[in-house]
This record gives C-alpha cells, sequence and structure tokens, in this order.
C-alpha cells in the first residue's frame, strides 16, 4: 500500500486544495477530533453485534487500509459496504485506540492538538482527521493501552464475512 501520510497529503492538498504549506497548518482541537468519528460510529452502530463477536486479528489490516484509502479517493462510505467482519474490527480498535489516546491526553491536561492544511471545507476536514487517525496514529494498536479481548459470548462469525447493514 502506499504511504498513509502520502494517502493523507494528497486528499487534503490534491483533492481539496489545502494549502501545502506546513508552516500555515491549522490547529484543530480534539474536540473536533472526536466529533469526526460520528459518521464512522453510525456505521459501526448498525453492525456493532457481528463487529464484537468477531476476533481481532492483523489480517485484516490491509483490508481496513484499503477502505480508508477508498474513503480518501471517493469521500465516501458506500464502499465500506462490503468489507469484511475482520476489518471492520480493525478499524474498530483503531477507533477505541484513538479515542482512549485523545482522552487520556485531555484528562492529563496536555490535550492532543492536531494540524491539517488550511482551507480545506469542513466535510473533508471531518474526513482527513478520520484519515490521520484511523490510517495512521493508531494504525499499529498498542496492546498495553488496548489489550486484546475476548469476544463475548454471542454466535461466532468467520472474519472474512462481508457485513451490510442490519
Amino acid at each position: 500500500m502506499t504511504d498513509p501520510t502520502d494517502v493523507l497529503m494528497w486528499y487534503c492538498i490534491e483533492k481539496h486544495g489545502g494549502d501545502p504549506d506546513v508552516s500555515r497548518a491549522e490547529r484543530v482541537p480534539d474536540t473536533e477530533t472526536l466529533k469526526a468519528f460520528e459518521p464512522v460510529f453510525a456505521l459501526m452502530a448498525q453492525r456493532f453485534d457481528v463487529i464484537r463477536a468477531t476476533p481481532y486479528s492483523e489480517d485484516f489490516d490491509e483490508e481496513a487500509d484499503g477502505a480508508l484509502a477508498a474513503l480518501a479517493i471517493t469521500d465516501s462510505f458506500e464502499s465500506w459496504e462490503d468489507i469484511t467482519a475482520g476489518a471492520w474490527r480493525v478499524l474498530l480498535d483503531r477507533m477505541r485506540q484513538a479515542i482512549i489516546v485523545i482522552e487520556a491526553a485531555r484528562v492529563g491536561g496536555e490535550p492532543v492538538i492536531e494540524t491539517l492544511p488550511r482551507g480545506l471545507p469542513r466535510h473533508a476536514r471531518r474526513q482527513a482527521l478520520v484519515l490521520q487517525w484511523l490510517l495512521i496514529h493508531s494504525r499499529s494498536i498498542d496492546r498495553q493501552l488496548l489489550p486484546l479481548s475476548e469476544p463475548p459470548e454471542l454466535p461466532s462469525f468467520p472474519a472474512t464475512t462481508p457485513i451490510r447493514r442490519q
């Protein structure tokens, strides 16, 4: 896969005309970053029982990265209708780690402040924050911060099963 940072920069600068001058980047508060996850939460909520019942496996990292790259290309979550339960589980764990890091920093008195190129439209800022956290910052999950948990006692679903909206 292409370098995740290149995907983010292409999305912000080439696709949406953001200012490439890093010295002029805009600071984004942690509250805006957390709000950017809302569309992803909504998609996960429709499939949550299946995602939670799917064991985490790094075998699905590439598919999760591909879903995020597709988001950058299309500016839409439509292609996520066909990703597998295993990729959804990877995305869930990445988002959980992102939220833990952001909230822990806030509680510790040093909120996480992201930067994005100036001049992005609102929807592009939101998608860029999702890409920044789920494709870059949380790509490698710290298992001391977010230990693997056993799926609850629910019916087991093979991780390769595509799951659509319930």
